[in-house]
């Protein structure tokens, strides 16, 4: 179904929630920077709420709830969305994740015509898919096949796009879109450092470590621990931050883990900040542990906008994003990560102030929020006016 001329190109993005995550970060800033006068977008949600819900509807997006009471609550959730997308007969249906791309495609037969989109956020999961149930790790597994009734895949980085690519998802068919920063959200202000470290308790010439991230096992946290204790008996007067929040089994694990490595006192778990944008400002360091799964690390760029000096793990399209600033070190090596924070501590200020400077350019040049914006309504545009010729 291709959007006739005059008319406004109608895209559903169905997704999950809107609670806070890098995807749905994405999906925010995409849908409310939508060019309204070519389309009209809207969010269909499985469940209600959610950090990110307020500012899309603040920007005149409608988000509908379709109201999933649960789990296994699938036979009266999907006839509803049925209804609900038959009356907004839109021309695109853009899933974000796996659960909303599978479902996708299962909706075509009700809207004739309709294109769909699968959104690819994750790269190599090997690495990580174990820890999860199966009702988790079976999405992973059919998203391939389910991928031969999409009309598009758009990848945000281009290890997501090899990872799926090498399970089947047809190449032809999957183009590769950065994501996009707001780089006059996230920006340097050393103005700010003061009062955000008294806010952590750390005075303001000790040296912080910083980490952003939910609290999951994947995100590397227990690595992040085992470096600090390895570091720490070296610089003992480093201090650790991590910001975000999870479960909260696990974050008892994580405090208890930090116990029995004897670095309590130099860790902080600040919790969920919804002034995220603002507490990279407060690290010398911003470290990024992860283990996998991650196509392209926001937090990463999010401190590169900030001018920070990164440390990371070299998951989905790190290397590329710091583009030789910074240090990278394989996933799950304590004493690797170790060694790369204690080198970046021991660099002339001068010199990792230098390297942030490069390193905002380089997302303002690169992933700023108007070229993932552009990208994404051209490809869309393309999808139905000239299907054959989507990917560029």
């Amino acid at each position: 179904m291709a959007a006739a001329q005059g008319v406004k190109t109608r895209v559903a993005f169905l997704v999950r929630s809107l609670e806070y995550g890098g995807a749905e970060r994405q999906l925010a800033a995409l849908v409310t920077r939508m060019d309204r006068q070519r389309f009209e977008p809207a969010v269909l949600c499985f469940y209600p709420g959610g950090e990110f819900e307020a500012e899309i509807q603040g920007a005149g997006v409608p988000v509908i709830h379709i109201g999933k009471t649960g789990r296994w609550d699938w036979l009266r959730f999907f006839v509803r969305l049925v209804r609900k997308l038959k009356e907004l007969r839109p021309h695109i249906l853009h899933g974000y994740l796996e659960t909303p791309n599978i479902l996708s495609v299962l909706l075509k037969p009700f809207l004739p015509g309709v294109r769909v989109v699968f959104g690819l956020r994750a790269s190599n999961m090997n690495m990580i898919l174990h820890r999860y149930p199966w009702v988790i790790r079976l999405p992973y597994a059919v998203q391939p096949f389910f991928a031969r009734g999409a009309s598009l895949c758009i990848a945000n980085s281009q290890a997501g796009k090899a990872f799926w690519c090498s399970k089947g998802i047809p190449e032809e068919k999957t183009l590769v879109i950065p994501n996009g920063f707001n780089t006059q959200k996230f920006i340097p202000n050393l103005a700010l450092a003061a009062p955000l470290r008294d806010l952590c308790g750390v005075p303001g010439h000790t040296p912080l470590i910083g980490a952003v991230g939910r609290l999951d096992p994947p995100k590397g946290c227990e690595v992040f621990l085992k470096a600090a204790a390895l570091l720490i008996s070296a610089k003992p007067e480093v201090r650790f931050l991590w910001v975000g929040d999870g479960p909260p089994a696990y974050r008892a694990e994580l405090v208890q883990l930090a116990a029995s490595l004897g670095v309590s006192p130099q860790v902080v778990w600040l919790g969920a900040r919804p002034d995220v944008a603002r507490l990279y400002n407060a690290f010398d360091i911003f470290c990024s542990s992860s283990l996998g799964g991650e196509g392209f690390p926001n937090v990463l760029a999010e401190a590169m906008a900030c001018g920070i000096f990164c440390v990371a793990t070299s998951v989905g399209d790190t290397a590329s994003i710091l583009n030789g600033e910074g240090f990278i070190v394989p996933p799950g090596d304590p004493q690797a990560l170790a060694a790369a924070l204690q080198r970046a501590l021991d660099l002339p200020p001068e010199v990792r102030q230098q390297s942030g400077e490069r390193s905002r350019r380089r997302i303002m040049e690169e992933y700023s929020m108007d070229k993932m914006v552009n990208r994404t309504q051209d490809a869309l545009v393309r999808l139905t006016s000239h299907p054959k010729q989507v990917i560029k």
